[in-house]
C-alpha cells in the first residue's frame, strides 16, 4: 500500500516547514 519511501513524505512536510533552507537543500540533493 505504501510504497514510496517516508523520507519522501517527510522531505515534503520539511520543506513546507522550512521553506527556502529546503528549496535550497532539495535543490542540492535532488528533492
Amino acid at each position: 500500500m505504501l510504497k514510496q519511501p517516508w523520507i519522501l513524505w517527510n522531505a515534503k512536510g520539511i520543506c513546507r516547514l522550512l521553506g527556502y533552507i529546503c528549496w535550497y537543500g532539495c535543490f542540492h540533493d535532488g528533492c
